[in-house]
């Protein structure tokens, strides 16, 4: 949890937008039934086993320590029904993912969170499928199942693997640097093997409302 927080601190403050993703899959009937459900099967619903729903809405709260702070950040959270969260689509059909990143010029993704062989895993190959650069923050996700140490494996096939404080450092360099070229030669003399095309922080006109 500290190292997620640590990730999203820094990029608050280089002005790299943040996007949240929360599960709320909360039943078989939920309106969003479909091949995971038939995966996972009945079992353990009304004694809330089956690891596919949330026990209660209450289960989709974000935790304070990472929660949105600004009306801004509020507006990137997206509700999830599938482990990709390109996934998750608006009444038009356009997935809501794809949108806020376009909007904003992203590129380059950085994934973290849970759970690192379900969401984090699905996410990360179809956003290569997307043609985006992919980063994980290899030791900011994590599991409750024993398939995390090879969904890490399977994630480094597609993804530049880095550590949180690492990335937390390039996040504070394109800080004080201002620019993504600057933050980019600190990090080459660290020798830290970091992305290097992350979004350019919004011009003072898009800034975020706080």
């Amino acid at each position: 949890l500290s190292r997620l927080c640590d990730l999203v601190a820094a990029a608050r403050a280089a002005g790299v937008v943040v996007l949240w993703s929360r599960w709320c899959r909360t039943s078989p009937t939920d309106a969003h039934y479909g091949a995971l459900d038939e995966y996972f099967g009945p079992w353990g619903v009304a004694s809330h086993d089956n690891p596919l729903y949330l026990a209660s809405d209450k289960g989709r709260a974000i935790m304070h320590e990472l929660a949105p702070r600004t009306a801004a950040e509020r507006s990137r959270v997206i509700d999830s029904h599938a482990f990709d969260a390109f996934a998750a689509r608006r009444r038009d059909g356009r997935s809501v993912l794809r949108e806020e990143l376009d909007a904003h010029g992203v590129d380059t993704l950085l994934l973290a969170g849970c759970w690192t062989e379900s969401c984090v895993l699905s996410t990360a190959i179809r956003a290569v499928a997307e043609d985006l650069n992919v980063a994980v923050a290899s030791d900011a996700v994590f599991t409750c199942a024993d398939a995390g140490p090879a969904a890490l494996r399977v994630l480094g096939v597609y993804c530049c693997m880095v550590r949180a404080a690492e990335m937390s450092a390039y996040l504070r360099d394109l800080a004080s640097a201002g620019t993504l070229a600057e933050a980019d030669a600190t990090a080459v003399e660290r020798t830290a093997a970091l992305p290097v095309a992350l979004a350019q922080p919004l011009p003072p006109a898009s800034a975020e409302a706080t």
